[in-house]
């Protein structure tokens, strides 16, 4: 057992000799490539640094929403007796839209017809009988500067004549009073065929949805439709504090959908919101699309593409030339006579589709897109190709 044990003692002490002898050539064959690399010029692609116009542009994603939209509801309550539209269907103003059950009401409307009819002959029968009176104390005035009636007679003419001509005002008084019964009994059931009703632009709307159906009994304001405006339909986004400040109404914009890929539709900035949302410190932008032939749907997720600046004349480097040096961002301008680089730090304005406006405006000469990884202020460099990527204006 002794000597078992030796022989491991021996062949783990043999392993590790072993262990750090081929450690120590691989560090020195590592040490000997990285300084044969160091020596060796690193191979770069260059691009010009260009002047160019270049835009401030943003992709937000938003949704469609209606123009406008408003709940169609009956102004009584009663039970539906016709349902005239669906949703999709197209309405007009003042169009029927359903039908609630008058049978009640038409009752009303014939006896306040009848009651009027009363009302009218009470009045007729009022006025005879004081144009008689009116006549009677007429007479009476002329004998009485004859003396040939007494006061008391008199008195007793001039009593019935002030009371027809109360009567009178009394008739006149229910007359009206009938009329006014009739007309709101009238309006009651005008209120049996509910009517779509709106103000502004827009001679045609959309029924949206649909709520009730043939036979429900509905209270007053209990909504049957919801009617929406979807020519001119509204895409919503949401901006940012870095972006709102470029956002104003009238300003154009483009934008896609997925429902009709590839196809491109063309709008403009309506409203900006003059409060941020505390929740997402985000501002609400409306934009107005023209959709007469309503492809587009309320609901439809969209990618709004907005320019919000452009500089005519700027100092143009693709993105990828950037790089961070020491907390810096900054490019490598290459020179083609010494083989080297320096490091210029820079100040990025914006970005736009992979190229870059950049300050300095002075700085010029082929900035390294590729292989600035490896580079320092004042490494050699080896060119290789100078023909990627274009950023010239897209």
């Amino acid at each position: 057992m002794k000597h078992f044990l030796k022989i491991l003692v021996v062949l783990f002490v043999v392993g590790a000799i072993t262990f750090w002898v081929w450690k120590r050539i691989q560090t020195d064959d590592n040490s000997r490539e990285d300084e044969s690399y160091a020596d060796r010029p690193v191979p770069v692609a260059v691009t010009p640094v260009v002047k160019d116009s270049i835009e401030r542009r943003r992709v937000l994603s938003g949704t469609l929403e209606p123009h406008s939209e408003f709940r169609v509801a009956p102004k009584i309550g009663g039970q539906l007796t016709e349902m005239l539209v669906d949703f999709s269907d197209v309405v007009t103003p003042a169009q029927v839209v359903a039908n609630l059950d008058d049978t009640e009401i038409q009752q009303q409307v014939l006896q306040a017809e009848a009651n009027l009819a009363v009302a009218e002959a009470n009045l007729v029968e009022a006025r005879s009988l004081w144009e008689i009176s009116k006549r009677e104390i007429e007479r009476f005035n002329t004998l009485r500067d004859r003396e040939f009636v007494s006061a008391a007679d008199y008195e007793t003419a001039e009593a019935q004549y002030l009371a027809r001509q109360a009567q009178l005002k009394v008739a006149e008084a229910q007359l009206r009073r009938q009329q006014a019964v009739l007309q709101s009994a009238r309006i009651q059931k005008s209120y049996t065929e509910v009517r779509v009703i709106w103000s502004g632009s827009g001679k045609e709307r959309i029924v949206a949805e649909r709520y009730q159906e043939v036979g429900d009994v509905v209270s007053p304001n209990q909504t049957l439709f919801r009617i929406v405006e979807i020519d001119p339909i509204k895409a919503v986004i949401h901006v940012t504090e870095r972006d709102y400040v470029f956002m104003q109404p009238g300003q154009s914009a483009t934008f896609e959908t997925d429902a009709f890929k590839g196809e491109v539709f063309h709008g403009t900035v309506d409203r900006v919101s003059p409060v941020f949302r505390e929740s997402t410190r985000q501002a609400r932008v409306e934009l107005s699309v023209q959709n007469p032939d309503y492809r587009l749907k309320p609901g439809m997720f969209v990618r709004v593409r907005i320019t919000l600046d452009r500089l005519e004349s700027a100092t143009i480097v693709p993105e990828i030339a950037l790089a961070r040096r020491k907390d810096q961002t900054g490019v490598f301008i290459a020179d083609p006579e010494t083989h080297t680089v320096s490091w210029k730090p820079v100040e990025v304005l914006f970005l736009d589709d992979g190229r870059c406006a950049i300050q300095p405006e002075s700085l010029s000469g082929q900035v390294v897109i590729l292989g600035q990884h490896l580079l320092e202020d004042g490494s050699e460099i080896s060119i290789v190709d100078t023909t990627i990527p274009s950023i010239s204006q897209p």
